[in-house]
């Protein structure tokens, strides 16, 4: 009898043992798996932060350059000048609230808290891009007059078409760029996502 008891004392405590380190194991597939996300996000909001680093040093000094050369060599006015330099100015501002993801917020927000925040980023970031074409096809059709009405005697009696092919070819090429930026935001979003959906269930 003390045999039986003795020998299921030691299963006990080889199971025992066992269950402890299955536990161990699933501990540290946790932590490995939580750190493999936590790269992969970074890494997709890293590109993000870079982007909007790119608008504001880059992008937005290029644009002020070229279009007061514009201004300058085709005679367009300093109130077309003045409302496009606005216009990507507060493109940039908008895109400074609803880009970024701060680092912090790996640390401090939740998973769910973080989910959430990118969601809300992607549906504002679809506010945007439906505010911001039509303003921008009004800003076509204003260029389109302005180097029209040009006072540079040699650009005066071009053909008005032209212009308007230029600016058709050069809004297409615009409209392209923007259309592979907002994918690739939406792309990296969603994967975000993603990453946190496969944490969750998986805990």
């Amino acid at each position: 009898m003390e045999n039986n008891n003795h020998t299921y004392s030691d299963e006990l405590d080889q199971l025992r043992q066992q269950m402890e380190q299955l536990n161990a194991a699933l501990e540290t597939q946790k932590i490995i798996n939580a750190d493999l996300m936590d790269r992969v996000m970074r890494r997709d909001v890293s590109w993000f932060n870079k982007l909007l680093r790119y608008e504001i040093f880059l992008m937005l000094p290029l644009a002020i350059v070229l279009f007061l050369a514009i201004k300058f060599m085709f005679g367009t006015s300093w109130l077309f000048f003045a409302g496009t330099i606005a216009m990507f100015v507060l493109d940039v501002i908008w895109d400074s609230f609803i880009m970024p993801l701060p680092s912090t917020d790996f640390s401090t927000l939740s998973l769910l808290d973080l989910r959430r925040k990118v969601i809300r980023q992607m549906q504002q970031r679809k506010t945007q891009l439906f505010i911001e074409l039509p303003v921008l096809v009004l800003w076509v059709i204003w260029f389109f007059y302005e180097l029209v009405g040009t006072r540079v005697e040699v650009f005066r009696h071009m053909p008005p078409i032209v212009w308007l092919v230029t600016i058709m070819v050069s809004f297409g090429l615009g409209l392209l760029a923007v259309a592979f930026i907002y994918r690739e935001l939406d792309r990296r979003s969603r994967r975000i996502i993603d990453q946190i959906n496969t944490f969750v269930e998986g805990e």
